[in-house]
């Protein structure tokens, strides 16, 4: 055996891990080691700095008979015993100009309601934990995802905040939802979408024994409704697009290059299960809505219309793809075709192709056969709303 190489000792490593005398890669908040072994991660407080130390050369104060003296007089309040930053938190800083200058337009792409995002969500954090949690967790996200190709390092680093931001979002909604009824509906609804987008688009939300990755999210998404139950009219527009009002015929030069809905009526067939068959049916019809409604609004509407199939299915259907029925497993990749036609959104990237390859791997070849080649003709782009390609 080698000769043990010793490492110099970090006095500014977690308490955990200068604990348990291991080598601390000090990333914050949580690092390395204590998110992989699921550890309690603390640090030691920054030490103080004076803002006064920080300048070479000081300002002297004025003089008690300058004019400035006197009206600095006029606003003279003793110094609070508590102040409200100890320090500054610089990754929080980083994480929310993340938002405030490129996340922000992750979540439309409709121009005019982009300013919705940038400027009401930031006013939400500062009287919602949850907000700014949630709001936290999805930048880090984004940057995770940036850096994924060139850089895992650093990848990892955003996804451990992300995580960690994530986890403090959850536990403050929660503790919050008692109170629901007198919450700003926007919160609630920004908080619960990003909490769906994250479990929707986080590398580290692996898929689970072979599932597709949507039998994670759909859930969360399907609670959305739930959460803001009676207050939807109370939602800004910008945030939430009001389908009920969009146009009925979109421009054709806005119009979507999704192919209409093939026939899945015959889908069906052979069910004996009367409760499964009606599952099935209504499956089968809100997917039809969603299509159609994605077809006819103008592009700005297109990422609402995509998430209109997971609040429409009923709960049977649910238990179907949990059990993963090759019918259910059909559908599911039918409606994840929609995602082809949004892959500008970094969120969703190449999720329609990484789900169909799950499920076609389920359902097996003959399922594949006959009932999936219409979805990958979509997914690879040569089936279109034009035709062939």
């Amino acid at each position: 055996m080698g000769p043990i190489r010793p490492h110099k000792k970090s006095r500014t490593g977690c308490k955990t891990c200068r604990g348990r005398r291991v080598k601390c890669d000090e990333v914050h908040p949580i690092c390395s080691n204590c998110a992989r072994r699921e550890l309690t991660c603390v640090y030691d407080p920054p030490p103080r700095i004076e803002v006064q130390s920080l300048l070479s050369t000081p300002t002297p104060p004025p003089k008690p008979e300058s004019p400035s003296y006197a009206f600095l007089n006029l606003f003279s309040i003793p110094p609070s015993p508590h102040p409200v930053f100890s320090h500054l938190d610089l990754t929080r800083l980083e994480l929310f100009h993340q938002y405030s200058t490129e996340t922000y337009r992750s979540f439309s792409n409709h121009e005019p309601w982009l300013p919705v995002w940038r400027d009401a969500v930031p006013k939400l954090c500062i009287e919602y934990p949850f907000v700014l949690y949630a709001t936290l967790a999805i930048s880090a996200l984004h940057l995770s995802v940036k850096h994924s190709a060139k850089d895992p390092r650093r990848s990892q680093h955003y996804q451990v905040l992300a995580t960690s931001y994530y986890n403090e979002a959850s536990f403050a909604l929660r503790e919050a939802l008692p109170r629901r009824q007198s919450l700003e509906p926007n919160a609630l609804f920004v908080t619960s979408s990003f909490i769906a987008i994250y479990v929707f688009a986080c590398p580290a939300v692996a898929e689970r024994h072979g599932s597709p990755r949507a039998l994670t999210w759909l859930p969360v998404l399907r609670g959305i409704p739930a959460l803001v139950s009676g207050n939807w009219d109370n939602i800004t527009d910008g945030l939430a697009p009001p389908l009920r009002h969009a146009p009925q015929h979109a421009p054709s030069e806005s119009r979507s290059s999704l192919p209409p809905l093939p026939p899945l009526h015959q889908l069906t067939d052979g069910v004996e299960d009367e409760a499964d068959k009606i599952a099935y049916t209504d499956a089968i019809k809100a997917l039809e809505m969603a299509y159609s409604m994605h077809q006819r609004v103008s592009e700005q509407f297109w990422v609402a219309a995509a998430f209109v199939w997971p609040v429409k299915i009923p709960e049977g259907f649910i238990k179907l793809l949990i059990r993963h029925e090759p019918r259910a497993l059909v559908l599911l990749a039918h409606y994840g075709a929609m995602f082809s036609k949004l892959q500008g959104f970094w969120w969703i990237g190449s999720r329609a192709r990484e789900e169909l390859e799950i499920i076609e791997r389920i359902v097996g070849e003959d399922w594949t056969k006959v009932w999936l080649g219409w979805v990958r003709g979509v997914v690879d782009g040569r089936i279109t709303n034009s035709g062939l390609s």
